[in-house]
């Protein structure tokens, strides 16, 4: 089944973001002192993003 215009343009938008969080994680373990409550939070964002996606990619 084709994936609506709507759906398809989400699935694009959620990947931007899904990499714009993989980017922030990438910087914070760069840091000399690592956040850890803000490593836990962009990995929750991360997976929320994973499992919406998986979702859509699902219909």
């Amino acid at each position: 089944m084709r994936k609506s215009y709507y759906t398809q343009q989400k699935i694009k938008i959620l990947q931007s973001q899904h990499t714009l969080y993989e980017n922030d994680l990438k910087k914070e373990y760069n840091k000399p002192h690592i956040d850890g409550l803000k490593v836990v939070d962009l990995k929750k964002q991360k997976l929320k993003i994973k499992d919406i996606l998986s979702r859509l990619n699902q219909n």
